[in-house]
């Protein structure tokens, strides 16, 4: 893969005050232009053809170039509360705020599955709150609430993607092969040379299990009609582009030999919505509060279109009718996997995304919460010291999901009533100690404790679950940290 990107950008940002600085407003332009090279297939050579890598055979040149050009518009502004025409409490000042802005991520690199270039993200945001002073700002009260779109998102199926594809590949394979080997001559019927050795009594006629020819031929090779509709229901779907994305050959017997396409972009929108607090209260010189909450709610829609159209127009479709032949030898009478089965296990994480879509994300933390205080000693003995601790919350996530057949026989997640990670709660401790040497210098030594929780445990987490509800993936709980610094100013 060689790639090779070019930004040329130009930003214009204005700030305006209004009657006294009462209003304030924040004016932004960019006009961003990206041109890349990029040339992801070296060429084969040889009678093997082996991609040729060097300097001479692969060079960007041959490649596709490609040219985006964007201009952004934002906007905001802060509005300071008329105290000399509203009157507040004595102490008090309100301040409100509003932003809004388009946003453009480059990303010229980014192809489909027939290595075709996918349209750069695209999306907008605004966010809106106030912020709110008491007793001559020694508490401060911020408050924001926001929105974010994105559009065209990468999605994380390129895995998926390319597994998919060449399943589809296999499978076609699998069926041209045996199809191949026990009707050489295209005829419909099974060839004379199976027939014939299947071994009968010359005086009944008869196998050993008691059958005639013609019925252990039908017993041993059940599917040959079957497997030939199979074969050409899959025929349209392997175009030349698709075939070229995956150096598609056929083997001497039949069989397909592919390579992965390298990554494969789809897309998805997501939205994300959410509200943040922060309260710094300061009552003295000596003790200090910090509180902050955020919640957040992130819900993704037109997950993998494409990858979407594939597996509902064609590929489920073709396993539902045809998913009971055996993978490994679709023509002969089922011994292994069928089709069906050996694919939906490769299908989960991408149900598990699309039984989501337009939903909040259930994996995702909802609330989380963090609280610290510190007090220093101003007077005494002990002047210069200072001891403070934090809570650090988190809220429950999806870890994992049951799974259920449905009407297809297809293995799904059951979204709607995951595997819950229990919430967690954080503890962190601090000692320090300030003072001034040779007169003018400052020194502070600090000690932290991070997750005092965590002071003997050797406890572990489930942080994945499996479709029965054991445990996937763990880790060990975060650590016991101790931190000790020392700081000199001058």
């Amino acid at each position: 893969r060689l790639e090779r990107n070019e930004v040329t950008s130009f930003a214009l940002n204005t700030q305006s005050f209004f009657w006294r600085d009462l209003l304030v407003v924040n004016l932004g332009l960019r006009h961003d232009t990206v041109d890349t090279w990029l040339n992801t297939e070296a060429p084969l050579v040889g009678l093997d053809e082996i991609a040729d890598v060097t300097s001479d055979g692969f060079a960007l040149a041959d490649g596709v170039k490609s040219r985006l050009t964007s201009s952004i518009f934002g906007s905001g502004g802060v509005l300071n509360w008329p105290r000399q025409l509203i009157k507040l409490p004595r102490g008090m000042n309100l301040a409100f705020h509003y932003n809004t802005s388009k946003n453009f991520i480059p990303a010229a690199n980014r192809v489909d599955e027939l290595r075709r270039p996918v349209a750069s993200p695209t999306g907008q945001s605004k966010d809106y709150g106030l912020s709110v002073y008491l007793w001559d700002s020694k508490l401060v009260a911020r408050l924001n609430w926001y929105e974010a779109h994105l559009n065209g998102a990468s999605s994380n199926v390129s895995d998926l993607f390319n597994q998919t594809n060449t399943n589809i590949f296999n499978h076609f394979g699998n069926l041209n092969r045996d199809i191949g080997r026990y009707d050489a001559n295209n005829d419909g019927q099974i060839d004379a040379a199976y027939r014939e050795a299947i071994e009968v009594d010359p005086v009944t006629g008869l196998t050993e299990s008691g059958l005639t020819r013609d019925q252990a031929v039908a017993a041993l090779y059940p599917n040959l009609a079957h497997a030939k509709a199979a074969r050409e229901s899959i025929r349209p779907q392997l175009t030349d582009a698709l075939k070229a994305a995956y150096n598609y050959r056929m083997a001497p017997d039949g069989s397909s030999l592919t390579q992965w396409a390298g990554a494969v972009t789809d897309t998805n929108d997501i939205t994300s919505k959410g509200f943040e607090a922060e309260i710094v209260f300061n009552p003295n010189r000596s003790l200090r509060f910090l509180f902050n909450a955020a919640q957040q709610k992130t819900v993704l829609t037109n997950i993998a279109p494409r990858l979407t159209r594939l597996l509902e127009d064609f590929w489920l479709p073709h396993l539902a009718q045809f998913g009971g032949l055996d993978w490994n030898a679709p023509v002969e009478a089922v011994n292994g996997n069928t089709s069906r089965q050996q694919i939906n296990d490769r299908l989960l994480d991408y149900y598990i995304n699309k039984g989501q879509e337009g939903k909040a994300q259930a994996e995702q933390r909802k609330w989380r919460f963090n609280a610290v205080g510190r007090y220093t000693f101003q007077e005494g003995r002990i002047r210069g010291f200072a001891i403070g601790g934090a809570v650090r919350w988190e809220d429950k996530y999806a870890n994992g999901y049951p799974v259920i057949n449905d009407a297809r026989g297809v293995i799904l997640p059951d979204v709607a009533n995951p595997y819950w990670a229990e919430p967690e709660t954080s503890y962190d401790l601090s000692f320090s100690y300030r003072r001034k040497i040779v007169r003018r210098y400052d020194w502070t030594a600090q000690l932290n404790l991070r997750n005092v929780q965590n002071w003997n445990s050797d406890r572990v987490t489930t942080i994945r679950t499996q479709p029965d509800g054991s445990p996937a993936r763990v880790r060990f709980d975060p650590p016991l940290q101790v931190l000790l610094t020392n700081t000199f100013q001058f």
